[in-house]
């Protein structure tokens, strides 16, 4: 009898080494293919990321471009509404806000220090109807 559990004992142990031989290989096969698909993910990641520092270079280049082109357009406009300021004024027009309302509208997506330049050219206008609309005094400082 006991050479019969013995023999069960030895078989059980045998088939357990047997499953255990099968599960170890299925184990390794799938770490086979987590490694390959590991590496596979690794040069992905390495050209997604050399694409999206591109992609970060073109988008700077952008940007300067689109400020080189902003500050040129409002150079233009801020030209444009001098032409014109001096044109009413030799018409001796002095209604309305001047031209420079017209350029802070044409341009209101603009950054804060722009819009800020453009309020003062708004006040400057301002002065300068008042201070034509003045008698000429005389400047103690031109004496």
């Amino acid at each position: 009898m006991t050479q019969s559990l013995e023999a069960l004992g030895l078989s059980r142990c045998r088939g357990d080494a047997v499953s255990l031989s099968r599960r170890a290989s299925a184990l390794e096969a799938g770490l086979c293919e987590r490694e390959v698909e590991l590496e596979r993910l690794s040069v992905e990641h390495a050209a997604l990321r050399l694409a999206h520092a591109e992609l970060e270079a073109g988008l700077s280049r952008a940007e300067r471009e689109n400020s080189r082109l902003l500050q040129q357009i409002v150079e233009e406009k801020r030209g444009e509404a001098e032409r014109m300021n001096r044109t009413r004024y030799r018409r001796g027009e002095r209604r309305g806000e001047g031209v420079c309302v017209f350029v802070l509208g044409a341009i209101m997506n603009l950054s804060p220090l722009l819009l800020l330049s453009l309020r003062w050219c708004k006040l400057v206008m301002k002065l300068q109807r008042r201070l034509q609309s003045k008698p000429a005094q005389c400047c103690p400082l031109s004496v």
